[in-house]
């Protein structure tokens, strides 16, 4: 559990040219460290082709996908 931001749509994300900042915190909480990953997310992600760049940009490195694992 880490601090998460809760709220983490377009209109709090703002860039000014050098640093990305998250404003309106007013719903910040404690909450799964990947929260706010994945809300941001469905607001930028559209398919899996950027769902891939996405995590990849995230992680610093190729994403594999659940299904690619296997099951267990």
């Amino acid at each position: 559990m880490v601090s998460c931001h809760m709220d983490l749509k377009p209109e709090n994300i703002v860039f000014d040219g050098r640093r990305v900042w998250l404003v309106g915190w007013q719903a910040a909480f404690v909450n799964d460290r990947y929260f706010d990953l994945a809300v941001a997310a469905n607001f930028v992600v559209t398919g899996a082709a950027e769902e891939s760049v996405y995590l990849e940009q995230y992680f610093g490195r190729r994403a594999v996908s659940m299904s690619a694992r296997g099951s267990s």
